[in-house]
């Protein structure tokens, strides 16, 4: 798949930065790192922030947090910056 539009990623990660109280240059960074900020499959991990499915599936929900994913959900790369950013966010 194509690389994701860094603008728009930032843009998103910074909303969910906010919203959880952390900072949003560091889920940006952990994405380059991760994958380049793409949204494709290497190795058996899946978009930007790389997560496996049993890393998803153990944090796709969050009493901390309303919102919860469903395991098909780390497909988007727009659902990863919400798991990831409330992932930090309660550590």
């Amino acid at each position: 798949m194509p690389a994701i539009d860094k603008v728009r990623f930032s843009r998103l990660c910074l909303t969910h930065a906010e919203f959880c109280g952390i900072n949003a240059h560091y889920l940006v960074a952990v994405a380059q790192l991760r994958s380049q900020i793409n949204d494709d499959m290497d190795d058996g991990k899946v978009g930007p922030f790389r997560f496996t499915q049993a890393e998803w599936d153990r944090n796709r929900t969050n009493p901390a947090f309303e919102t919860s994913f469903e395991p098909e959900d780390i497909g988007s790369w727009r659902m990863q910056c919400a798991v990831f950013a409330r992932m930090i966010g309660v550590a």
